[in-house]
């Protein structure tokens, strides 16, 4: 039987922290429906996470498929994900993320009713919450959201509705903001999206603030061009905001661009 709901999570050395996302998916609690969900991992390393294929779940499957090549980027895997998923509706989990109890029913819910349907995102760092980003209306999420709240939000959409990411940093926000432009996003109530600053983080690396620089311009100029004048607008907040990170991070040392959002 086709699945209701294909999640996918890209995998990018991800064995301490992937089978603590795949519990988050199969530990929700339901109340009035109970989707049936895959679960795809698109590999974008050379391991093979076989474990992970044994856990079970009476109304989850697992799946793996490799990327081409590796190290492509979270972008690609998820595109590559997309094509061999099989649900109604897609959703989204990166390998060291998760998701609260009610997470899924009610966005699942939300985006049968609305077409897509998003969360507010939680920040932790060693199990202490130190950010929450919803929005500034608690029941929509517009783009001018985004641009006061710089974060990640991570979308469930109707696959009709599903586009291919762009293979750059912050494809999701420039994914996001795409569906943004042409409608506001209805906001889950209780269930949110928890984001897990780690060692490992790439908003903690060294070259993260140059590399998304990068991606910023680009995400401006090519708005510009497409006349999608609030979309650029964000970003050119996002490349004075980086600026002022990289200055911040010289001072801070391995701390993230969540922890210098943080303190604004």
């Amino acid at each position: 039987m086709r699945p209701d709901i294909s999640i996918i999570i890209p995998v990018f050395n991800a064995q301490d922290t992937l089978k603590t996302s795949i519990k988050s998916i199969i530990n929700q609690k339901y109340k009035y429906i109970k989707p049936k969900i895959e679960i795809i991992l698109s590999i974008d390393d050379n391991k093979q996470y076989q474990e992970i294929l044994n856990i079970k779940s009476n109304n989850i499957t697992i799946k793996k498929i490799k990327t081409h090549k590796q190290a492509s980027g979270p972008g690609n895997a998820r595109n590559v994900g997309i094509k061999i998923s099989r649900g109604k509706y897609i959703g989204f989990l990166d390998a060291d993320d998760s998701y609260s109890k009610k997470y899924v029913e009610e966005m699942f819910v939300l985006a049968k009713k609305n077409g897509v349907s998003v969360a507010p995102t939680h920040v932790f760092k060693n199990d202490k919450r130190i950010k929450i980003f919803r929005g500034n209306n608690k029941k929509m999420l517009t783009i001018n959201d985004i641009s006061d709240n710089p974060c990640s939000f991570h979308p469930m959409i109707k696959r009709k509705l599903i586009k291919e990411f762009e293979q750059k940093p912050s494809q999701d926000i420039y994914y996001l903001l795409n569906i943004l432009n042409l409608t506001p996003i209805c906001l889950i109530e209780n269930g949110f999206y928890k984001l897990n600053i780690r060692e490992s983080s790439l908003t903690r690396k060294k070259n993260y603030s140059h590399s998304v620089n990068l991606a910023y311009k680009y995400y401006q100029i090519k708005s510009l061009k497409e006349k999608k004048v609030k979309i650029a607008r964000h970003f050119a907040i996002r490349r004075i905001l980086n600026k002022h990170y990289s200055v911040w991070s010289r001072l801070n040392i391995k701390k993230s661009y969540y922890e210098f959002i943080k303190g604004l």
